[in-house]
């Protein structure tokens, strides 16, 4: 017992463990934390039945109820997390204002520094991530992204930081290399989106490409992600209406067999700070069109085609592509397990545990 005691202790923001997007990277890279840091304790916080399975000798939770954003999230924060704590971890920018140990916090994007007019949160929200981003730079011992766009963003619109800013890409599990061994979801071929539905992922305009080129292929356009649907069919191109499907959120073994099936997978999107879904439906031979912006070329590279999110007129030409040109289709089911083969949750996870070493070790 005293040996467990005398180990130093890591706390950990697990709030969002069963989250989309967040919720994943969690999910790879806390046990992974785990099992690569025998030398610490941790203390999760966050659902006690979502973190059961991981709780050990070394780990225990602590329930932490206030949803992100909410006005009890920063008491909450404080009062739960041990003085004990040699390191935090927060996962995402919500870290806590006032909390024991040395801060760590993950930034996935920096779309929330300056987020565009049509994107612009309550004044409320604003006023408190406002607030984040001034501590973020006044108390995070280390910082760590998941692409080389966003450290660039974070210097660009915060101006330089006093501590590392430590570059760790997201990774894929083998799963995704994997095709599931499932009859096609969906009757007629189809497109595929994923991801909400916010005004960043572009949809209105890539909805709009498709109903330009929607008389030249036998596509249905699937949409998984969750969002408001209402708002989006509100301006849906009329002609295109049968041939829509919104999907929700799925599982994970659900989304697969999805994506596995699809013709091609689309991400036409104004920003994003990695760009999971094109990955994985590289990494299972399906072609892909995202857009020429922000973290997707750093993350697809050449296994992917391209086009400018802004027009739609080049949206279409790129979805024509993508669907009818066989040998862009075959260029890109070979070249995109390649390229996914090079993200890694193991070396995510190692690298990630070097930089907590490094803070205990040096606190």
């Amino acid at each position: 017992m005293t040996a467990k005691v005398s180990l130093p202790l890591v706390t950990v923001d697990a709030r969002m463990l069963r989250s989309t997007g967040i919720g994943t990277y969690l999910g790879a890279l806390l046990p992974r934390l785990l099992a690569l840091l025998p030398e610490a304790r941790f203390c999760l916080l966050g659902d006690p039945a979502a973190l059961e399975g991981l709780t050990g000798p070394r780990v225990e939770s602590r329930a932490l109820t206030a949803g992100i954003y909410s006005i009890l999230e920063q008491p909450q924060l404080a009062t739960r997390t041990s003085r004990e704590t040699r390191v935090f971890w927060a996962p995402h920018v919500n870290l806590p204002l006032v909390a024991p140990g040395r801060l760590l916090v993950t930034v996935h994007d920096a779309f929330y520094v300056r987020p565009p007019r049509e994107a612009r949160p309550r004044l409320d929200k604003a006023l408190y991530l406002g607030a984040l981003m001034r501590a973020l730079k006044r108390r995070a011992a280390a910082i760590t992204c998941v692409s080389e766009f966003t450290k660039s963003e974070l210097e660009r619109l915060l101006g330089p930081f006093g501590v590392p800013l430590h570059v760790i890409p997201n990774g894929l599990e083998p799963v995704w290399f994997e095709r599931p061994a499932t009859a096609r979801p969906h009757a007629n071929p189809y497109l595929l989106f994923v991801g909400n539905l916010k005004p960043h992922k572009n949809l209105a305009r890539t909805l709009e490409a498709f109903a330009r080129v929607a008389d030249r292929v036998p596509h249905d356009f699937l949409i998984a992600g969750s969002g408001d649907v209402d708002a989006l069919k509100r301006g849906l191109p009329p002609a295109i209406a049968p041939r829509l499907r919104f999907l929700g959120t799925l599982p994970t073994d659900v989304l697969r067999s999805m994506v596995a099936h699809a013709s091609g997978l689309v991400l036409a999107s104004l920003y994003e700070g990695f760009g999971l879904p094109p990955l994985e439906a590289m990494a299972l031979g399906v072609p892909v069109l995202v857009s020429r912006r922000a973290s997707l070329p750093e993350v697809c590279g050449d296994a992917a085609l391209y086009c400018d999110p802004e027009s739609v007129d080049d949206i279409a030409r790129g979805l024509e592509e993508l669907l009818l040109d066989e040998s862009t289709r075959q260029r890109l089911a070979e070249a995109g397990p390649r390229r996914a083969s090079a993200f890694d949750w193991d070396r995510s996870a190692r690298g990630l545990s070097d930089v907590v070493r490094t803070l205990l070790e040096s606190g």
